[in-house]
């Protein structure tokens, strides 16, 4: 067990490791100071009236809520499996004397880590909050996690799951270009958001999409929920696919000599027209059942922002070999928060985000 877990935790530091006595306490200081950061933007995000509002549409569908939670939950503790077997089937440990147990035993508690780190953000947020709706929410919510990250414990992973190749939901491309070329990287991460929507993982969003419409609806209300479900779905995944296929990406690439406007601008330039194409079909059904088309263009031009600030701050720190996770939720949090109490003021901080990752990076070379 203690091998399994110190290996994991020196890999996911191993850049901290690295650094001088020095380097590491302003480390520690900068991220103690971002914590607190990101909590006070946090109890001011959750006691906003947007906030509140959305906490009583959960409280009067509750049903809907604990039937999402669960979803997650089954979802979340399915990947966490696969990738963490992935991660030990490809690490030097498998040539030693562990006992399998011991490998079991260490995937179950990160997961449960995991779980019970989510948990606690939600319970945090709902005390915040301190709102009678809030409480009546938080039960099910709960609930709903545990019995879905239950469900996802127990599941069984079959190497013929692990082993489908994804590709085959995807087109082929025809012909061949010998050429050198980036332009597959912009191709990267479309391929990667298709491919999360294989059919064992789109059935529990078409599961959550049948739920959510109203009883004695039209066909046609059916249908505009369920593209909405379904585009939102896919610009979340492409939101995801971004910082990994930077990863993967910058190990691929780091022995050229690609620099980094090259490198963000053809991962991102492709996620960036598709998100634009979400975005439209988004706001014109939004038009369609009766919202402001101000308020529309307002919400459109935020979530672009946003994209387009995680894909900046993703590709700048992924290029740099340096963690992007703590850097991305607390620069969405700041531009959330600040928009929530004076609109536009997110906005431009969110854009000067997206000028200093994009211009001020160059790679430091091994």
């Amino acid at each position: 067990m203690e091998p399994l877990l110190d290996a994991w935790w020196r890999a996911r530091w191993a850049v901290v490791y690295r650094l001088p006595s020095e380097s590491k306490l302003m480390f520690t200081a900068l991220l103690i100071g971002g914590a607190t950061i990101a909590s006070f933007a946090a109890i001011a995000l959750a006691r906003a009236p947007s906030a509140r509002a959305a906490f009583e549409w959960c409280a009067n569908h509750r049903f809907l809520c604990a039937s999402a939670a669960a979803s997650y939950g089954l979802l979340f503790v399915l990947r966490r499996r696969a990738n963490i077997r992935s991660e030990y089937a490809q690490s030097w440990l498998v040539a030693t004397p562990i006992r399998a147990s011991a490998f079991q035993q260490m995937m179950a508690m990160r997961i449960a880590a995991s779980l019970m780190l989510q948990l606690a953000v939600v319970s945090v947020i709902v005390a915040t909050v301190g709102d009678s709706a809030a409480m009546v929410t938080l039960l099910p919510v709960m609930a709903g996690l545990l019995l879905g990250g239950t469900v996802g414990a127990v599941w069984p992973i079959t190497e013929h799951l692990d082993s489908r190749p994804a590709s085959r939901i995807l087109r082929h491309r025809r012909g061949e270009d010998h050429r050198p070329s980036l332009d597959g990287l912009s191709r990267w991460p479309i391929r990667s958001a298709l491919a999360w929507h294989r059919p064992e993982n789109s059935k529990f969003l078409f599961i959550v999409a049948a739920l959510s419409v109203p009883a004695g609806s039209s066909a046609v209300l059916g249908l505009l929920i369920l593209a909405t479900w379904s585009v939102a779905s896919y610009s979340f995944a492409l939101v995801h696919s971004i910082p990994l296929v930077a990863k993967e990406a910058a190990v691929w690439l780091r022995p050229t000599t690609v620099a980094f406007g090259a490198f963000a601008w053809f991962i991102v330039r492709r996620a960036l027209i598709h998100q634009c194409l979400g975005v439209f079909l988004l706001s014109i059904i939004a038009i369609q059942v009766g919202g402001a088309l101000v308020e529309v263009m307002y919400f459109a031009v935020l979530w672009l922002l946003l994209f387009t600030m995680i894909a900046a701050i993703s590709a700048r720190q992924q290029f740099n070999r340096a963690p992007s996770l703590a850097r991305v939720v607390g620069a969405a949090i700041l531009v959330i928060a600040a928009e929530s109490r004076l609109r536009g003021v997110g906005i431009a901080a969110g854009a000067a985000i997206i000028l200093f990752h994009w211009i001020g990076s160059e790679r430091a070379r091994a």
